[in-house]
């Protein structure tokens, strides 16, 4: 059986060291040209939203699939030069064994990286939990699935101002991913590749991923998020037959410590309920990220997260300053609305 190290004491280590701060007044990160250029054309481009309106009323036809989603990735790579995630297949039986390639870390929701919540490679690991051992075209739709999640964030559930952006753009990648489902697999392949990139831009854009407030200060969550994947595709195989109390033990702290949040004890409700939103934004994120994790979890024991928490305190960085009364309130809410 293999053990999963965790690392408890914490600093800051967030910013990806390819990554540039802007030294402006407006405080907005730079973002790379191709990056620029890849996200004007997934959010406003002619060529794209053509391409939406011809896969809504393709009617299924399998030859105007091949054709809309052949040209979706011509369209892109004849617009930008882009860096795009590679899914490694296996050409014994055509499924993704990997992905390599992710694009460096883009900015986040307040165009610099500030301080995440949940961390960012807990979405790397998502792509990587929905699209291994699966068919390109099987990944797609496992994306698809993936953007319906994001979608039911707390911060997305309407679209508003502040999101409304993130919602035209999600969009039409799952228009994409719609198409990559029916079309060959090299096809899809490519096709995935793309939209890879394009769902971590979009999820790190969503309101709320990083704050800039003084909190918990992490390092090792590549680490962590390796163990959590190294089990999640142990009990998607059926290996995991031997996991027990320990190993249930080892993956929920191995979640909390993806999860860069210690904020004073809350004075009043407004604030009580905004670590509320945070907690069970950082609970469904992890739930994507480790669906196999999560439901092994709460299927053995079904509030296992928060309670553990509670009773084991000094094992955690994050909601170390909130009491025990609030962070019982944080409970009843996150388990209510999960």
């Amino acid at each position: 059986m293999r053990s999963f190290s965790l690392q408890h004491k914490m600093k800051t280590q967030w910013e990806n060291p390819g990554s540039q701060r802007s030294t402006g007044s407006a405080g907005q990160g730079r973002v790379a040209p191709a990056q620029r250029k890849l996200q004007a054309l997934m959010d406003g481009s002619p060529r794209v939203q053509h391409l939406a309106r011809l896969q809504a009323t393709m009617n299924g036809n399998p030859h105007i699939v091949q054709r809309v989603a052949s040209g979706f990735v011509t369209a892109l790579r004849a617009d930008t030069t882009v860096q795009l995630a590679k899914l490694n297949i296996r050409k014994t039986d055509g499924t993704i064994s990997g992905v390599s390639s992710f694009i460096n870390r883009p900015p986040s929701n307040l165009g610099f990286q500030g301080q995440h919540l949940t961390a960012y490679v807990s979405f790397e690991q998502t792509v990587l939990s929905r699209v291994r051992d699966r068919k390109p075209s099987a990944a797609a739709a496992e994306l698809r699935e993936v953007i319906r999640e994001i979608l039911a964030l707390p911060a997305m559930e309407s679209p508003n101002q502040w999101n409304k952006h993130i919602h035209a753009s999600l969009g039409a990648i799952d228009h994409a991913l719609k198409a990559a489902t029916t079309a060959d697999e090299k096809t899809a392949a490519n096709i995935v590749g793309v939209q890879i990139d394009g769902i971590l831009r979009e999820r790190n854009r969503v309101p709320g991923t990083a704050i800039s407030e003084v909190g918990t200060t992490g390092h090792g969550e590549a680490k962590t998020a390796g163990a959590l994947e190294m089990m999640e595709t142990a009990l998607r195989s059926g290996k995991a037959q031997a996991y027990g109390q320990p190993e249930m033990a080892q993956a929920v702290e191995c979640l909390w410590a993806l999860f860069d949040y210690d904020p004073p004890n809350p004075t009043d409700d407004q604030k009580l309920t905004k670590i509320k939103i945070r907690v069970l934004t950082h609970m469904m994120s992890v739930r994507t990220a480790f669906p196999e994790v999560f439901g092994w979890l709460t299927g053995n024991n079904k509030y296992w997260l928060i309670p553990y928490l509670r009773q084991h305190r000094a094992k955690f960085t994050a909601l170390q300053r909130v009491s025990d009364q609030n962070l019982g309130a944080v409970e009843l809410y996150v388990h209510a609305n999960l």
